[in-house]
């Protein structure tokens, strides 16, 4: 039977069925003329430089050369092109774990190898600026790390300019983006906070600047006008050396809808540390807004790197580790106080940097963020809001503060002694640093259950600092309050306080009910959850009161901030009902103690209410925090940060008039107006008309009670006009045309505090709606307002007067998981050390309320006469607004029109009863609001101007002679002669709300639907920081490990072209990740493949497209962060139950022009991706072999190679098993002590038998054995086509030849030094099986090979032959035979000859013939492949055993179903042996 050598060899045939080449080492499929029937001999490799000592751990490919990295004596990083190798970097690069690498060429030239270890900081490389290395000539290892690590700055101030420039209106913030010499992103800074751009020509004052709509956006009707002039100035701390230039990225809004931004980055480079911002232009480039604001993340290692589509990707990462659960107790305790600041200057833009204070009255949680040396910043952790009735517990009273001169102090002392008594109140403190202490006595009077107020100077001025009050009272006496007062700027002292309940500040549980409580709970309700405790006041009974549910603490009815001072106080406080702080599992003390020095865990979460402007009537309300301490020795500053407010408590704040009514008591008509006179009560005064500078832009306001904080008493101006346009200072019925202007006093305090709300309903203009049987009529064309019905009446005051009101609500569990917010930044600049500042940059801004109304009226007695049948009508058209004129009907009465024209009114004179416009102008109402209501703006049409009223307000006077409505006192214009210019004015604006120019008769018209106030408003000009930070969050693991591991991650870099200067492949933008099930396994491999990225993990392999459509870039239009690219799921090669496809081991795959190879050693499989299918190379013949054989079993490894010259996958497995256990120790142990005799120590292997100890050599047959191999599968025949001789540490190619490394670098050769690997020559072996049908014996073997030595470019023919031949099948052995070639030619009868150890192999030309092939067995073990037998020709799968020299009459033919036959060959000269066929020639057996 002939076999010829079509197929590779193969392990899984039935060698009785087929036959087949079973076994080849050191042969290659290929003969000298390149054909791939033959089997001939492996050509073997030369050393190109030697490196003893020296071990691989990767490998990249570069244009021409491969980059290799070492480590032994040093670390080194070397490109291997041909037989050329350059040393770029050798340096101690802490080199112990395997390499991963990735090549590109950058800026046209530079070559650049980015690596990975999993170990060190993933690094980059730059071959041809090596000197960029050095730090003052120094190699400094940082300089090879990937992350771009630099000096930091950051942003100090961003201010408006005069300088020239063309920006369009909105708000911009800011980033810095500090560059190298490379035009690298080696720093970024925080976006700044925002700074707006108003309607402001250069130069103008604050007066003359007003909110605006971009003309892009808005048309100029309604406020759009162009570009205006001017520029803004970014400033950061400092320009350090390390960078080469600064550079702004512009995130503006300019849309005016609040919502849309943009991001541009600035083409201009700076050198210094002031950037100036003049306006986009057409050199500046949009970029995507994730790009801009979205920060570097830095993923300190990675163990898998590619890239794709210009892309750097990377895999299973790892973060900085640091243990947040010792962060927080350091945020628990620090401090914070209210502070006051005069209000901001008004418009001016740095009012937005600055801050114009926190929402009064409104509840809000902070947060601290630490910033760490290596740049990153720590998640948020929360600051404990205000302690419960802090300084009233205990016997002893703590008050930090930092101000000066406490010159009293408040002592309420509750006395139940039943006679008087003398106390020692201990006050020790720090003035100027000195520790203190004096003792102050008081007289505590017998007060019948009642707390008495004690007032007592106890210090001189100083600097006074950690002021305790200690006291030690008998029995019955408590105190109450103990309150040190401190000195303000202007000398007085604040000693006013809210009453002081008997059981603490916050805590207070009333004994009876009052209507303050009405909106949280009924006062039958009150009565019946307190029962028989209603009304007691002893000491017992309140305290039992606390501890019924349902009833409201003081801090729930009343905001219990206090001031100490002038300047400053203490939070108010408020409490989650239903919410404690829980430790997180894993953590027995997550929150640590407050400022208090309570133990936060069990305690109700809490936040800090800040004062409401009953106690802070004017002035900016600020935070500043104290007791900063930091928790890290990483930590070099922080940043306070606040939640953003999505529970709000103060929806708006504004002003509220009486609503009259008018009809029948059980069916009510309700209007407003501002000229009715308020403290008149008619029928019933709890409907309310609400403004707030939400309402006015018509956003309803969903409140649950108004508070009312304060009375507005109104001077009023009021001037009548009669039909011909005359007028005076007087007014009676003949008056068609009133108008009112009211400025408004200071804020009164009110003794009402809390009012409920019943009924609340959002009116639009000349809009009605029924309540019951009550109608709520906006009479006003004009204005929207909130009509809102209260359970009492709303205090306000006679006359003008108005009350100033925020509408509220309440939240039991307002922010109840801390853990779980998000929040916005409070200043630009972190802060170092424990100092602090005040901090007004809040939520709100304080404005001029400024309202202008006006309204159709109708004197008494003409309230339901006709409105229709006059021709044309503006009344007709306003009643037209409505939905049912009825309603309009029953509320005015119209009177026709003469004509309306030109702008002159007249033609309403109808005699007494006749109907009057009414125009109302308030102002000097302040409120705040989160809109910024003073950039309110009008825009060019008639019909959207402003009235321009021709008076100062501030020069008006009160004049007590001139009488109006009621006996008002009015404010008039300087003199009478004023009046007729302020009343064109008045005429003017009505003129405008009522009329709109007809083009076609060019004249004036009567407007068929008057124009309302438009309160024009571009929301870009609100508050929003969209900058966020997170607090750890609620699925954070505290008992995890693994927190900042991530191995089933993998990271994306943004688009970076070959043509750019910057390298972006050291950018990683926060969201552009991908995390992968976690169940197959870490990541163990990324490679690009078929515009695919492959990923393997341990137990699995999936394929993900990179796009879901073909994405095209080019370098003006790149878009990055957008989630496209990699946005669809990874795709699973084969779903199973059970491992499958996975890949263990790093080098354990190759990437070649046949597709993408890797080998699942667990399932002893390997496979090959080309982009259109999975192809099991391992069933290929050897399924089963490979199944047993691949798994490591000791600490090796596995690694591929592709042979690009002869297209081969080189599979090389290092796998030596110790056959008994080595136990590790880090030092040598007492030998008398062992658990084994098997040591290893430091890296030496010893045995250790008595008192002897041997060194024991890696590798030593008697005590491990060696599963290592190689084999080679041919991409050309589709088979695996031999094992080889060698085993490498790890292999790499060139675009067209193969090395190993094994102590120096060895090429691969394709024509010379056959079967000599690292300067060993190995026999060629090859083997066949063949069939017998039926039971014969082996009679022959023949074979046809060439025997060829290279001659300069000839191949010579030599004689030569195989040197060994073994035959055997299951029973039977013919050993190894040594060949005797003998040519029949000359040498007739030289075979006949016999012995055991060699045979007779006749050759004529080419053709050779062995024959006398006998069975010199001992027994049917007949052969091993245990290593002690193997190992001195390993790599090899087996030897012949158990054979013995027998005579010639014991001998017996090779005889059975099937015979496999091996040849050896090995030659000392350089010679090539090619096997063409081979044949088995036999006889059948008798039997």
């Amino acid at each position: 039977m002939v076999t010829q050598f079509i197929e590779g060899i193969t392990n899984d045939l039935d060698p009785k069925v087929k036959d087949f080449i079973s076994y080849a080492r050191g042969t290659l499929d290929q003969s000298t003329n390149g054909d791939l029937l033959a089997k001939s001999s492996e050509p073997g490799n030369t050393l190109v430089k030697e490196y003893a000592g020296y071990s691989l751990l990767g490998e990249c490919n570069g244009e021409e050369e491969v980059y290799l990295f070492l480590t032994g004596e040093k670390d080194i990083i070397l490109g291997v092109n041909k037989t050329t190798v350059v040393e770029y970097l050798v340096e101690d690069l802490n080199f112990k774990d395997p390499i991963r690498a990735t090549f590109r060429v950058k800026n046209g030239c530079e070559r650049l190898i980015y690596f990975v270890d999993g170990l060190n900081p993933d690094r980059r490389i730059n071959l041809d600026r090596l000197d960029e290395l050095n730090v003052d000539g120094v190699f400094s290892t940082e300089r090879l790390n990937l992350a771009v690590t630099s000096d930091s700055i950051e942003i100090k101030s961003v201010k408006k300019t005069n300088l020239d420039g063309s920006l369009e209106v909105g708000t911009y913030s800011f980033i810095v983006e500090a560059l190298n010499g490379d035009l690298d992103i080696i720093y970024k800074t925080k976006e700044s906070l925002s700074i707006p751009v108003f309607n402001s020509t250069k130069g103008a004052s604050n007066a003359e600047t007003t909110g605006a709509y971009n003309i892009a956006s808005a048309d100029v009707n309604i406020g759009g006008i162009p570009k205006v002039n001017g520029s803004i100035e970014v400033t950061v701390d400092e320009f350090p050396s390390t960078f080469k230039y600064l550079r702004l990225v512009v995130l503006r809004k300019t849309s005016g809808d609040g919502l849309q931004r943009d991001a541009i980055r600035v083409s201009k480079l700076f050198t210094n540390n002031k950037l100036i911002f003049k306006g986009i232009t057409n050199k500046d480039g949009f970029i995507d807004i994730a790009e801009a604001l979205i920060p570097f993340v830095i993923y300190d290692t990675s163990k898998q790197i590619t890239q794709i589509d210009n892309r750097l990707i990377r895999g299973n990462l790892t973060e900085s580790v640091y243990n947040w659960n010792t962060f927080q107790p350091f945020a628990s305790k620090i401090g914070a106080k209210f502070v006051v600041g005069e209000q901001a200057v008004d418009k001016d833009p740095s009012t937005y940097i600055d801050g114009e204070g926190f929402m009064p009255d409104e509840v809000i949680p902070f947060g601290i963020k630490y910033r760490l040396k290596n740049g990153k910043t720590s998640p948020v952790f929360p600051i404990i809001g205000q302690c419960t009735d802090k300084g009233f517990d205990g016997d002893t009273v703590k008050v930090v503060t930092d101000v000066q001169a406490i010159v009293n102090a408040r002592f309420d002392i509750q006395n139940n002694l039943g006679e008087d008594i003398v106390v020692t109140i201990t006050a020790n403190y720090l003035l100027d640093g000195v520790p203190t202490t004096k003792d102050i006595t008081i007289n505590a009077i017998f007060g019948n259950y009642d707390e008495i107020e004690y007032y007592t100077e106890f210090l001189d001025e100083g600097f006074v600092t950690d002021v305790t009050f200690d006291y030690d009272f008998p029995e019955y006496i408590t105190m109450i309050t103990a309150l040190p007062f401190f000195l303000p700027s202007d000398g007085t002292i604040n000693q006013t306080l809210p009453p002081l309940g008997l059981s603490g500040w916050d805590t207070t549980v009333y004994p009876t009910w009052n209507e303050d409580m009405s909106w949280f709970i009924t006062e039958e309700k009150y009565i019946e959850l307190a029962g028989p405790l209603y009304g007691k006041t002893d000491t017992a009974s309140l305290e039992a009161l606390k501890e019924i549910e349902g009833l409201p603490k003081r801090y729930q009815i009343y905001n219990t901030a206090y001031q100490i001072n002038k300047l400053e106080g203490r939070f108010g406080y408020y409490q989650n009902e239903d919410n404690v702080y829980e430790s997180p599992d894993c953590s027995e003390d997550f929150w640590g103690k407050d400022i208090c020095g309570n133990d936060v865990v069990g305690s109700p979460i809490r936040h800090y209410r800040f004062p409401d402007r009953r106690l802070i009537s004017e002035g900016r309300i600020g935070v500043q925090f104290f007791n900063v301490e930091y928790p890290h020795e990483d930590v070099i500053s922080h940043e306070f940060v606040v939640a953003k407010l999505d529970e709000t408590f103060i929806l708006d704040q504004g002003v509220a008039s009486r609503m009259r009514g008018r009809g029948d008591a059980d069916k009510r008509e309700y209007g407003f107006s501002y000229l009715e006179t308020q403290g008149e009560s008619k029928d019933r005064d709890t409907w309310n008309a609400v403004f707030t500078p939400k309402t006015l832009q018509k956003e309803y306001q969903n409140a649950t009670f108004i508070k009312n904080i304060g009375l507005h008493s109104g001077l009023s101006y009021m001037q009548a006009i009669n039909n011909d346009g005359t007028g005076s200072g007087s007014f009676d019925s003949d008056w068609n045309y009133v108008s009112k202007v009211t400025k408004y006093s200071k804020l009164e305090q009110s003794a009402q505090i809390n009012v409920n709300i019943i009924t609340n309903r959002f009116l639009d203009r000349l809009r009605y709606d029924t309540v019951g049987t009550d109608t709520l009529i906006n009479v006003s064309v004009a204005n929207s307002i909130n009509a809102i019905e209260t359970d009492r009446v709303l205090t306000m005051p006679a006359g003008s007067g108005l009350a100033k009101i925020s509408l509220n609500t309440y939240n039991k569990n307002a922010y109840s998981n801390p853990l779980n917010l998000e929040y916005e930044r409070l200043h630009n600049q972190t802060i170092k050390g424990s100092g602090s500042f005040p901090i007004f940059k809040g939520n709100i801004f304080n404005s001029e309320l400024q309202l202008n109304n006006y309204m159709l009226a109708a004197r008494e007695g003409s309230w339901f006469r006709s409105l229709f049948g006059i021709g044309q009508s503006l009344f007709a058209s306003i009643a037209s607004v409505f939905a049912d004129v009825a309603k309009y009907e029953s509320f005015f009465y119209k009177q026709g029109f003469n004509y309306y024209a030109n702008g002159n009114i007249a033609g309403l004179y109808q005699g007494k009863d006749s109907s009057e416009f009414h125009s109302e102008h308030l102002y000097n109402l302040f409120v705040d609001s989160t809109y910024n209501f003073k950039l309110n703006h009008t825009g060019e049409s008639n019909a959207f101007s402003a009235m321009q009223l021709e008076f100062t307000p501030n020069t008006m006077v009160e004049d007590n002679t001139f009488d109006g409505i009621g006996g008002e006192e009015f404010i008039i214009a300087g003199n009478e002669d004023d009046i007729p210019a302020y009343w064109e004015g008045v005429k003017a604006y009505l003129n405008s709300k009522l009329t709109s120019y007809d083009e076609e008769n060019n004249d004036f018209a009567v407007s068929m639907t008057p124009y309302g106030e438009p309160y024009n408003y571009n929301k870009d000009y609100n508050y929003t920081d969209l900058s966020s930070s997170y607090s750890l969050g609620f699925n954070y693991d505290f008992c995890s490990n693994c927190l900042n591991n991530f191995p089933n991650r993998y990271v994306f870099s943004p688009v970076s072209f070959l043509e750019e200067s910057q390298d972006l492949f050291r950018v990683t933008l926060a969201n552009d990740f991908r995390d992968m099930t976690s169940n197959t396994g870490e990541i163990t491999g990324l490679n690009a493949k078929a515009n695919r990225l492959v990923i393997n993990t341990t137990y699995s392999s999936f394929v993900k497209p990179v796009n879901p459509q073909t994405l095209q870039t080019n370098e003006s239009n790149v878009f990055v962060g957008t989630g496209e690219f990699l946005s669809l799921p990874e795709i699973q090669f084969r779903e199973t139950n059970t491992s499958y496809g996975g890949k263990q081991y790093a080098y354990a795959e190759s990437s070649n022009e046949f597709g993408l190879q890797w080998v699942d050693t667990i399932n002893g499989q390997i496979f090959n991706f080309n982009g259109q299918g999975l192809d099991v190379l391992s069933d290929k013949g050897w399924l089963h072999w490979f199944k047993t054989n691949l798994p490591v079993k000791g600490e090796g490894s596995v690694h591929l190679n592709f042979d690009p010259y002869f297209k081969r996958l080189i599979l090389t497995k290092n796998d030596v098993v110790a056959i008994n256990e080595f136990v590790e120790y880090p030092a040598f142990p007492d030998v008398t002590n062992l658990k084994s005799a098997y040591l290893k120590v430091l890296g030496v292997y010893y045995y250790a038998v008595g008192d002897t100890i041997e060194v024991v050599e890696y590798g030593d047959p008697k005590y491990f054995e060696d599963n290592s191999f190689t084999i080679c599968y041919s991409f050309l025949k589709q088979s695996w086509d031999s094992f080889q001789p060698y085993v490498s540490e790890l292999g790499f190619n060139n675009i067209n030849r193969m090395y190993s490394f094994k102590e120096g670098i060895y090429l691969h050769e394709v024509d010379k030094n056959f079967n000599t690997f690292y300067g060993t020559k190995y026999p060629m072996i090859i083997e066949v099986s063949m069939p017998l049908v039926q039971t014969q014996f082996l009679s022959s073997i023949d074979y046809v090979a060439d025997f060829e030595i290279l001659d300069g470019k000839r191949w010579e023919p030599v004689e030569d032959n195989f040197n060994y031949v073994w035959a055997y099948n299951d029973f039977q052995s013919t050993g190894k035979q040594s060949i005797n070639t003998i040519n029949q030619v000359t040498d007739p009868f030289g075979n006949i000859n016999y012995n055991n150890t060699d045979i007779s192999c006749i050759k004529t030309d080419n053709n050779f013939k062995i024959a006398q092939l006998w069975d010199i067995s001992s027994n049917n073990n007949i052969y091993s492949n245990a290593y002690v037998d193997t190992a001195n020709e390993y790599p090899i799968d087996k030897v012949p055993t158990n054979i013995e020299d027998k005579g010639q009459y014991q001998l017996s033919k090779v005889k059975g179903k099937y015979v496999k036959v091996r040849l050896f060959f090995e030659s000392e000269q350089d010679v090539k042996a090619t096997v063409h066929f081979l044949a088995v020639n036999n006889k059948q057996s008798i039997r």
